[in-house]
């Protein structure tokens, strides 16, 4: 152990004496994670996310089967927002039982069928990564839930239990999915596929594609979702919660106070409880309008007779909703509807207790109801 690591060393130890019990428990859980970080094997080179990943147990997936291929999304400015998040990481992370399941997703994948291969988009993502995700990406406030997981009720990718991935054939060539990696299009639903099908938007081929890769995933033990056909997690949130420590951190501190330690433990805390012991009641209505003034009830919109109008205020604008459905799939075919109707930009959007929140976050959320 080098002189600055022993310095940071000591002074975490008698930062955190300050302390009650409770707080200096969980200073204590922070400091020795910050400090096996400093003093991990590792490299001039190694980063501070990958040092943090190896602290917190997590394992490199090629360490275990160093044949699967890994590009990481966000570790290049080639993603949907057009930042670099990771920087030099090159490397996925997961839970080592998350990596064990996944080496053998890949196994039965290529048995069955041997020209094809596995690649990885993206494995752990720190929260404060998410957060950045969130504060970056330049689109209206109420589009973002559309399409981003809010960092406030965490994600699975926070606990290296969750694998974005896609398939790829023996010359490297990306297989035809129907949408790209990380696609905002409704045509990227598993949910929707049936429909897609129907309206040729989809072909067999892009389906039977999918189903190849969800097939595989799910003998090994993965869980798809129903809005990206890339996203795979072995459990749920609270699950997680229960198992694993979510990933808080990117960076390590460059000094560290024991109140800022206690802060930091206290904040996965702090989301778990916001989702757990909170009133969870998810549903999905039909938004078919919005607007930066109420409108009149002489408006078209309060003339539909298939539904209730119902208006809601959301980052600024007045917005207008028709239907309530706890199931996914009927808000989409009731979509449908309102859009042939002549509702053309009518979306589905996710509420828990009347607070619009993201598609992801509501799907994963309605597991603790």
């Amino acid at each position: 152990m080098n002189r600055s690591i022993n310095i940071i060393f000591l002074s975490l130890l008698f930062l955190t004496k300050a302390f009650s019990a409770a707080g200096q428990e969980k200073a204590d859980s922070f400091a020795t994670m910050v400090t096996m970080a400093l003093t991990q094997k590792t490299n001039a080179d190694t980063s501070d996310i990958e040092k943090i990943f190896i602290a917190n147990g997590l394992v490199d997936i090629q360490s275990i089967d160093s044949s699967f291929q890994v590009d990481l999304i966000y570790s290049s400015n080639k993603n949907f927002i057009g930042i670099d998040f990771y920087g030099t990481l090159s490397k996925a992370y997961f839970q080592k039982d998350v990596a064990e399941k996944l080496v053998n997703a890949k196994k039965i994948l290529e048995k069955e069928f041997p020209h094809l291969r596995m690649k990885i988009y993206d494995a752990t993502r720190p929260l404060s990564i998410q957060q950045m995700m969130w504060d970056s990406i330049k689109i209206p406030g109420d589009q973002k839930e559309k399409f981003l997981a809010n960092p406030k009720f965490g994600s699975l990718h926070n606990y290296g239990a969750a694998v974005d991935l896609v398939l790829l054939d023996t010359t490297g060539k990306t297989i035809d999915m129907g949408t790209e990696f990380d696609s905002f299009e409704k045509l990227s639903y598993p949910l929707l596929e049936e429909h897609f099908l129907k309206t040729k938007e989809l072909s067999e081929k892009q389906h039977s594609n999918r189903l190849i890769l969800r097939n595989a995933m799910k003998k090994a033990g993965f869980n798809h979702i129903p809005t990206e056909w890339w996203h795979f997690s072995t459990c749920s949130r609270d699950e997680a919660a229960a198992r694993y420590a979510m990933i808080i951190h990117h960076k390590l501190p460059e000094s560290v106070k024991a109140a800022d330690l206690i802060a930091e433990e206290n904040r996965e805390e702090k989301i778990i409880e916001g989702r757990i012991n909170k009133n969870i009641n998810i549903v999905f209505k039909v938004q078919l309008a919005s607007s930066s003034a109420k409108l009149p009830r002489s408006h078209q919109i309060f003339k539909i007779k298939t539904g209730k109008i119902e208006e809601y205020y959301h980052e600024g604008n007045y917005k207008y909703t028709i239907g309530s459905f706890k199931d996914i799939g009927e808000a989409h075919e009731y979509q449908f509807k309102m859009r042939e109707l002549g509702y053309t930009d009518a979306f589905v959007a996710g509420f828990n207790n009347n607070e619009r929140i993201s598609i992801h976050d509501a799907i994963e959320l309605m597991q603790f109801q």
